[in-house]
Protein backbone atom coordinates (compact mmCIF):
# COMPACT_ATOMS: atom_id res chain seq x y z
CA UNK A 1 0.00 0.00 0.00
CA UNK A 2 1.33 3.43 -0.85
CA UNK A 3 1.96 6.01 1.85
CA UNK A 4 -1.01 8.18 0.84
CA UNK A 5 -3.30 5.21 1.33
CA UNK A 6 -1.88 4.72 4.82
CA UNK A 7 -3.33 8.05 5.91
CA UNK A 8 -6.63 7.89 4.04
CA UNK A 9 -7.41 4.25 4.74
CA UNK A 10 -6.19 4.17 8.32
CA UNK A 11 -8.96 1.81 9.37
CA UNK A 12 -7.19 -0.94 7.45
CA UNK A 13 -3.65 0.01 8.40
CA UNK A 14 -4.01 0.44 12.16
CA UNK A 15 -6.66 -2.07 13.21
CA UNK A 16 -5.31 -5.63 13.41
CA UNK A 17 -7.72 -8.23 12.06
CA UNK A 18 -7.87 -9.93 15.45
CA UNK A 19 -9.15 -6.79 17.16
CA UNK A 20 -12.85 -7.04 17.93
CA UNK A 21 -14.96 -3.88 17.94
CA UNK A 22 -16.55 -5.12 21.17
CA UNK A 23 -13.39 -6.31 22.88
CA UNK A 24 -13.21 -5.59 26.59
CA UNK A 25 -11.07 -2.69 27.68
CA UNK A 26 -9.52 -2.02 31.09
CA UNK A 27 -11.46 1.26 31.31
CA UNK A 28 -14.95 -0.17 31.76
CA UNK A 29 -18.27 1.65 31.79
CA UNK A 30 -18.21 1.49 35.60
CA UNK A 31 -14.94 3.40 35.60
CA UNK A 32 -16.65 6.17 33.65
CA UNK A 33 -19.64 6.66 35.93
CA UNK A 34 -17.89 9.67 37.45
CA UNK A 35 -16.09 11.67 34.82
CA UNK A 36 -15.40 15.23 33.80
CA UNK A 37 -17.75 16.96 31.37
CA UNK A 38 -20.35 15.55 29.04
CA UNK A 39 -20.71 14.73 25.35
CA UNK A 40 -24.02 15.09 23.60
CA UNK A 41 -24.80 14.24 19.97
CA UNK A 42 -26.50 16.89 17.87
CA UNK A 43 -29.81 15.88 16.24
CA UNK A 44 -28.74 17.13 12.80
CA UNK A 45 -25.92 15.17 11.11
CA UNK A 46 -23.63 16.10 8.24
CA UNK A 47 -25.00 15.39 4.79
CA UNK A 48 -21.83 13.43 3.97
CA UNK A 49 -19.68 11.25 6.19
CA UNK A 50 -16.14 12.59 6.52
CA UNK A 51 -12.70 11.67 7.84
CA UNK A 52 -9.47 13.54 7.24
CA UNK A 53 -11.56 16.66 6.63
CA UNK A 54 -11.08 20.30 7.68
CA UNK A 55 -13.38 22.15 10.09
CA UNK A 56 -13.36 25.91 10.67
CA UNK A 57 -15.43 28.17 12.89
CA UNK A 58 -16.27 31.19 10.74
CA UNK A 59 -16.50 34.77 11.97
CA UNK A 60 -20.30 34.69 12.05
CA UNK A 61 -20.29 31.54 14.18
CA UNK A 62 -21.22 29.10 11.43
CA UNK A 63 -19.10 26.00 10.84
CA UNK A 64 -17.46 25.07 7.52
CA UNK A 65 -16.66 21.39 6.95
CA UNK A 66 -14.65 20.75 3.78
CA UNK A 67 -13.09 17.79 2.06
CA UNK A 68 -12.38 14.47 3.71
CA UNK A 69 -12.80 10.84 2.72
CA UNK A 70 -16.31 9.54 2.03
CA UNK A 71 -17.55 6.10 0.93
CA UNK A 72 -15.45 4.58 -1.86
CA UNK A 73 -14.29 7.87 -3.36
CA UNK A 74 -11.35 8.44 -1.03
CA UNK A 75 -11.73 12.19 -1.36
CA UNK A 76 -14.63 14.63 -1.23
CA UNK A 77 -14.96 17.90 -3.12
CA UNK A 78 -18.21 19.08 -1.53
CA UNK A 79 -18.27 21.31 1.51
CA UNK A 80 -21.09 22.05 3.86
CA UNK A 81 -21.95 24.67 6.45
CA UNK A 82 -23.93 24.07 9.59
CA UNK A 83 -25.43 26.58 11.93
CA UNK A 84 -25.48 25.52 15.58
CA UNK A 85 -28.05 28.17 16.52
CA UNK A 86 -30.54 27.18 13.85
CA UNK A 87 -29.70 23.49 13.81
CA UNK A 88 -29.30 23.35 10.03
CA UNK A 89 -26.77 21.94 7.57
CA UNK A 90 -26.48 22.74 3.89
CA UNK A 91 -24.11 21.78 1.09
CA UNK A 92 -22.43 24.63 -0.75
CA UNK A 93 -23.44 24.83 -4.41
CA UNK A 94 -19.87 25.31 -5.66
CA UNK A 95 -17.51 22.46 -4.68
CA UNK A 96 -13.74 22.40 -4.40
CA UNK A 97 -11.83 22.15 -7.66
CA UNK A 98 -11.03 18.46 -7.01
CA UNK A 99 -11.70 15.58 -4.65
CA UNK A 100 -9.55 16.37 -1.62
CA UNK A 101 -8.83 14.64 1.68
CA UNK A 102 -6.14 15.12 4.33
CA UNK A 103 -5.31 18.62 3.05
CA UNK A 104 -3.18 21.03 5.04
CA UNK A 105 -5.28 24.12 5.59
CA UNK A 106 -4.54 27.61 6.92
CA UNK A 107 -6.23 30.99 7.24
CA UNK A 108 -4.51 33.51 4.97
CA UNK A 109 -3.75 37.09 6.01
CA UNK A 110 -6.69 38.26 3.84
CA UNK A 111 -9.08 36.09 5.86
CA UNK A 112 -9.57 33.45 3.18
CA UNK A 113 -9.03 29.76 3.93
CA UNK A 114 -6.53 27.84 1.83
CA UNK A 115 -6.65 24.05 1.44
CA UNK A 116 -3.31 22.73 0.20
CA UNK A 117 -2.48 19.35 -1.27
CA UNK A 118 -3.82 16.17 0.29
CA UNK A 119 -5.10 13.27 -1.77
CA UNK A 120 -7.84 12.80 -4.35
CA UNK A 121 -8.24 9.08 -3.72
CA UNK A 122 -6.57 6.34 -1.73
CA UNK A 123 -3.36 6.55 -3.75
CA UNK A 124 -2.94 9.92 -5.50
CA UNK A 125 -1.36 12.89 -3.72
CA UNK A 126 -2.18 16.40 -4.93
CA UNK A 127 -0.15 19.52 -5.67
CA UNK A 128 -3.21 21.72 -6.18
CA UNK A 129 -4.90 24.04 -3.70
CA UNK A 130 -8.35 25.54 -3.15
CA UNK A 131 -9.23 28.92 -1.64
CA UNK A 132 -12.47 29.54 0.25
CA UNK A 133 -13.84 33.07 0.46
CA UNK A 134 -15.62 33.43 3.80
CA UNK A 135 -17.63 36.43 2.54
CA UNK A 136 -19.08 34.85 -0.59
CA UNK A 137 -19.08 31.20 0.61
CA UNK A 138 -17.38 30.11 -2.60
CA UNK A 139 -14.31 28.07 -3.56
CA UNK A 140 -11.81 28.94 -6.26
CA UNK A 141 -8.81 26.99 -7.52
CA UNK A 142 -5.57 28.24 -5.95
CA UNK A 143 -1.93 27.94 -6.93
CA UNK A 144 -0.24 24.59 -7.54
CA UNK A 145 2.71 23.51 -5.43
CA UNK A 146 5.91 22.33 -7.07
CA UNK A 147 5.37 18.79 -5.75
CA UNK A 148 2.48 16.46 -4.95
CA UNK A 149 2.08 16.34 -1.17
CA UNK A 150 0.00 14.48 1.37
CA UNK A 151 0.89 14.03 5.04
CA UNK A 152 2.55 17.46 4.91
CA UNK A 153 2.10 20.52 7.15
CA UNK A 154 1.37 24.16 6.38
CA UNK A 155 2.04 27.27 8.49
CA UNK A 156 0.70 30.78 7.78
CA UNK A 157 3.08 33.62 8.72
CA UNK A 158 2.10 37.13 9.82
CA UNK A 159 3.57 38.61 6.62
CA UNK A 160 1.12 36.62 4.48
CA UNK A 161 3.48 33.88 3.35
CA UNK A 162 2.57 30.20 3.79
CA UNK A 163 5.22 27.58 4.43
CA UNK A 164 4.56 23.96 3.37
CA UNK A 165 6.79 21.28 4.88
CA UNK A 166 7.56 17.69 3.88
CA UNK A 167 4.89 15.14 3.04
CA UNK A 168 4.81 12.29 0.56
CA UNK A 169 3.79 11.94 -3.08
CA UNK A 170 2.71 8.36 -2.43
CA UNK A 171 6.07 6.87 -3.39
CA UNK A 172 8.74 9.15 -1.95
CA UNK A 173 8.99 11.14 1.27
CA UNK A 174 9.87 14.80 0.83
CA UNK A 175 12.66 16.74 2.50
CA UNK A 176 11.71 19.83 0.52
CA UNK A 177 9.98 23.00 1.73
CA UNK A 178 7.81 25.34 -0.34
CA UNK A 179 6.63 28.90 0.30
CA UNK A 180 3.52 30.57 -1.13
CA UNK A 181 4.04 34.31 -1.54
CA UNK A 182 0.91 36.52 -1.65
CA UNK A 183 2.70 39.01 -3.91
CA UNK A 184 3.26 36.52 -6.71
CA UNK A 185 0.44 34.16 -5.80
CA UNK A 186 2.80 31.25 -6.48
CA UNK A 187 4.63 28.48 -4.61
CA UNK A 188 8.40 28.25 -4.75
CA UNK A 189 10.79 25.73 -3.21
CA UNK A 190 13.49 27.11 -0.92
CA UNK A 191 17.11 25.97 -1.04
CA UNK A 192 17.18 24.55 2.49
CA UNK A 193 15.99 20.99 3.01
CA UNK A 194 14.74 19.14 6.04
CA UNK A 195 17.50 17.15 7.69
CA UNK A 196 15.22 14.10 7.42
CA UNK A 197 12.52 13.47 4.79
CA UNK A 198 9.26 13.18 6.73
CA UNK A 199 5.48 13.02 6.50
CA UNK A 200 2.64 12.66 9.03
CA UNK A 201 4.59 14.90 11.42
CA UNK A 202 3.34 17.95 13.33
CA UNK A 203 4.59 21.50 12.85
CA UNK A 204 4.20 24.38 15.32
CA UNK A 205 5.09 28.06 14.80
CA UNK A 206 6.74 29.70 17.81
CA UNK A 207 6.73 33.50 18.02
CA UNK A 208 7.03 34.06 14.24
CA UNK A 209 10.69 33.05 14.58
CA UNK A 210 10.88 29.27 14.51
CA UNK A 211 8.87 26.32 13.24
CA UNK A 212 9.33 23.07 15.18
CA UNK A 213 8.84 19.97 12.99
CA UNK A 214 8.10 17.02 15.24
CA UNK A 215 8.21 13.27 14.60
CA UNK A 216 6.49 11.68 11.64
CA UNK A 217 7.48 8.89 9.29
CA UNK A 218 10.41 8.69 6.88
CA UNK A 219 11.32 6.40 4.04
CA UNK A 220 12.51 6.38 0.41
CA UNK A 221 13.14 9.87 -0.95
CA UNK A 222 14.06 11.30 -4.32
CA UNK A 223 17.65 11.75 -3.13
CA UNK A 224 17.80 8.30 -1.49
CA UNK A 225 15.33 5.86 -3.08
CA UNK A 226 16.75 3.00 -0.98
CA UNK A 227 16.20 4.73 2.36
CA UNK A 228 14.51 2.42 4.89
CA UNK A 229 11.10 3.28 6.28
CA UNK A 230 11.06 4.33 9.93
CA UNK A 231 8.99 6.12 12.52
CA UNK A 232 10.83 9.21 13.77
CA UNK A 233 11.72 10.34 17.30
CA UNK A 234 13.59 13.38 15.98
CA UNK A 235 12.72 17.08 15.96
CA UNK A 236 14.08 19.78 13.71
CA UNK A 237 13.71 23.54 13.45
CA UNK A 238 13.15 25.92 10.57
CA UNK A 239 14.45 29.44 11.21
CA UNK A 240 11.99 31.88 9.62
CA UNK A 241 14.49 34.73 9.18
CA UNK A 242 17.17 32.68 7.42
CA UNK A 243 14.99 29.85 6.05
CA UNK A 244 17.54 27.31 7.28
CA UNK A 245 16.91 24.01 9.06
CA UNK A 246 18.71 22.36 11.95
CA UNK A 247 18.31 19.09 13.83
CA UNK A 248 17.50 19.26 17.55
CA UNK A 249 20.21 17.52 19.55
CA UNK A 250 17.73 15.59 21.70
CA UNK A 251 15.25 12.93 20.65
CA UNK A 252 11.80 12.18 22.02
CA UNK A 253 11.03 9.34 24.45
CA UNK A 254 9.78 7.29 21.52
CA UNK A 255 8.97 7.76 17.83
CA UNK A 256 5.67 9.53 17.11
CA UNK A 257 3.40 9.38 14.05
CA UNK A 258 -0.22 10.64 14.13
CA UNK A 259 0.48 12.34 17.46
CA UNK A 260 -0.76 15.74 18.64
CA UNK A 261 1.22 18.89 19.40
CA UNK A 262 -0.09 22.18 20.74
CA UNK A 263 1.46 25.52 21.59
CA UNK A 264 1.24 26.52 25.26
CA UNK A 265 0.66 30.08 26.46
CA UNK A 266 4.32 30.44 27.48
CA UNK A 267 5.64 29.38 24.05
CA UNK A 268 6.48 25.80 24.93
CA UNK A 269 4.99 22.85 23.00
CA UNK A 270 3.05 19.94 24.52
CA UNK A 271 3.47 16.69 22.57
CA UNK A 272 1.07 13.81 23.23
CA UNK A 273 0.72 10.18 22.17
CA UNK A 274 1.22 8.88 18.67
CA UNK A 275 2.05 5.67 16.88
CA UNK A 276 5.54 4.48 17.87
CA UNK A 277 5.54 1.22 15.87
CA UNK A 278 2.94 -0.59 13.74
CA UNK A 279 -0.17 -1.11 15.93
CA UNK A 280 1.75 0.09 19.01
CA UNK A 281 0.94 3.48 20.47
CA UNK A 282 2.52 5.78 23.02
CA UNK A 283 0.95 7.24 26.16
CA UNK A 284 3.81 9.63 26.91
CA UNK A 285 3.61 13.41 27.23
CA UNK A 286 6.61 15.65 26.57
CA UNK A 287 7.23 19.38 26.65
CA UNK A 288 9.56 21.01 24.14
CA UNK A 289 11.08 24.39 25.06
CA UNK A 290 12.73 25.76 21.95
CA UNK A 291 14.18 28.82 23.70
CA UNK A 292 15.91 26.75 26.40
CA UNK A 293 16.57 23.84 24.02
CA UNK A 294 15.03 21.35 26.43
CA UNK A 295 12.72 18.35 25.99
CA UNK A 296 11.16 17.04 29.20
CA UNK A 297 9.07 14.02 30.16
CA UNK A 298 5.76 15.54 31.30
CA UNK A 299 3.78 12.48 32.41
CA UNK A 300 1.46 10.00 30.72
CA UNK A 301 -1.97 9.77 29.17
CA UNK A 302 -4.37 7.21 30.59
CA UNK A 303 -4.61 5.63 27.14
CA UNK A 304 -2.01 4.97 24.46
CA UNK A 305 -3.44 7.07 21.64
CA UNK A 306 -2.84 7.92 18.00
CA UNK A 307 -5.12 9.81 15.58
CA UNK A 308 -6.76 11.48 18.58
CA UNK A 309 -7.47 15.16 19.16
CA UNK A 310 -6.03 17.43 21.85
CA UNK A 311 -7.87 20.66 22.66
CA UNK A 312 -6.85 23.31 25.18
CA UNK A 313 -9.95 24.35 27.13
CA UNK A 314 -10.64 27.85 28.41
CA UNK A 315 -9.68 26.88 31.97
CA UNK A 316 -6.18 25.86 30.83
CA UNK A 317 -6.78 22.11 30.94
CA UNK A 318 -6.52 19.82 27.90
CA UNK A 319 -9.20 17.55 26.46
CA UNK A 320 -7.79 14.44 24.76
CA UNK A 321 -10.44 12.45 22.89
CA UNK A 322 -10.86 9.40 20.71
CA UNK A 323 -8.17 7.86 18.55
CA UNK A 324 -6.86 4.31 18.41
CA UNK A 325 -5.04 2.39 21.14
CA UNK A 326 -2.87 -0.43 19.80
CA UNK A 327 -5.49 -1.21 17.13
CA UNK A 328 -8.51 -0.72 19.42
CA UNK A 329 -10.75 2.29 18.59
CA UNK A 330 -11.59 4.55 21.51
CA UNK A 331 -14.63 6.57 22.53
CA UNK A 332 -12.95 7.60 25.79
CA UNK A 333 -11.68 11.07 26.63
CA UNK A 334 -9.41 12.35 29.36
CA UNK A 335 -8.66 15.71 30.93
CA UNK A 336 -5.00 16.62 31.51
CA UNK A 337 -3.87 19.52 33.67
CA UNK A 338 -0.56 20.86 34.92
CA UNK A 339 0.44 19.87 38.46
CA UNK A 340 3.78 21.66 38.10
CA UNK A 341 5.44 23.76 35.42
CA UNK A 342 6.64 20.64 33.61
CA UNK A 343 4.29 17.81 34.63
CA UNK A 344 0.67 16.97 33.85
CA UNK A 345 -1.84 14.65 35.43
CA UNK A 346 -4.65 13.09 33.40
CA UNK A 347 -8.03 11.94 34.70
CA UNK A 348 -10.98 10.15 33.13
CA UNK A 349 -13.28 12.22 30.97
CA UNK A 350 -16.70 11.54 29.51
CA UNK A 351 -17.23 9.15 26.62
CA UNK A 352 -18.25 10.09 23.11
CA UNK A 353 -21.32 8.55 21.52
CA UNK A 354 -19.15 6.69 18.98
CA UNK A 355 -15.62 5.45 18.67
CA UNK A 356 -13.94 8.12 16.59
CA UNK A 357 -10.55 8.73 14.99
CA UNK A 358 -9.35 11.03 12.20
CA UNK A 359 -12.09 13.39 13.41
CA UNK A 360 -11.85 17.14 13.99
CA UNK A 361 -12.19 19.04 17.27
CA UNK A 362 -12.73 22.82 17.45
CA UNK A 363 -12.99 25.02 20.52
CA UNK A 364 -16.13 27.17 20.28
CA UNK A 365 -16.46 30.74 21.59
CA UNK A 366 -18.60 29.54 24.51
CA UNK A 367 -15.87 27.17 25.73
CA UNK A 368 -17.48 23.99 24.43
CA UNK A 369 -15.71 21.70 21.92
CA UNK A 370 -17.20 20.63 18.60
CA UNK A 371 -16.42 17.12 17.31
CA UNK A 372 -17.13 16.39 13.64
CA UNK A 373 -16.94 13.19 11.61
CA UNK A 374 -14.03 10.78 11.75
CA UNK A 375 -13.77 7.04 11.24
CA UNK A 376 -15.43 4.45 13.45
CA UNK A 377 -15.76 0.68 13.69
CA UNK A 378 -19.38 1.20 14.77
CA UNK A 379 -22.10 1.64 12.08
CA UNK A 380 -24.15 4.79 12.53
CA UNK A 381 -27.91 4.57 12.92
CA UNK A 382 -29.49 3.70 9.60
CA UNK A 383 -26.26 2.37 8.06
CA UNK A 384 -25.27 -1.27 7.72
CA UNK A 385 -21.51 -0.79 7.68
CA UNK A 386 -19.03 1.36 9.53
CA UNK A 387 -17.17 4.16 7.78
CA UNK A 388 -16.69 7.93 7.75
CA UNK A 389 -19.11 9.45 10.24
CA UNK A 390 -21.88 11.98 9.64
CA UNK A 391 -22.49 12.60 13.33
CA UNK A 392 -21.61 15.80 15.18
CA UNK A 393 -21.24 16.03 18.93
CA UNK A 394 -20.43 18.67 21.50
CA UNK A 395 -18.32 18.38 24.65
CA UNK A 396 -19.50 20.58 27.48
CA UNK A 397 -16.99 21.00 30.36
Amino acid sequence: MKHVGRLLNTAICLMPLAASPNAAHPNTDKAHQQSYGKFYKLPFPLQYGRSGHSTDVLEDGRILVAGGAWAELGGENRAEIFDLRRGTTRTLSLPMSTLRSAAAHVRRADGRLMFIGGASDYESALRSSDVYDTKTNTFAAGADMIRDRSGHSAIALADGRIIVIGGTDGTYFHDSIEIWDPRSGKFQEIDSLLTTPRAFHSAILIGEKTIAVIGGESGPSLADPERSSEFLDSIEFLDIATLTTSQFERTMINPRVYHSSTLLADGRILIAGGLKAPARNSESLEILDVGKRTLQDAGSLLHRRALHTLTRLTDGTFLVAGGIEDGQPLKDSEICSFVSSSSLNCSKGARMSMTRWMHSANLLPDGKVLFVGGLSNMPEAGRKTAGPLQTIEIFSP
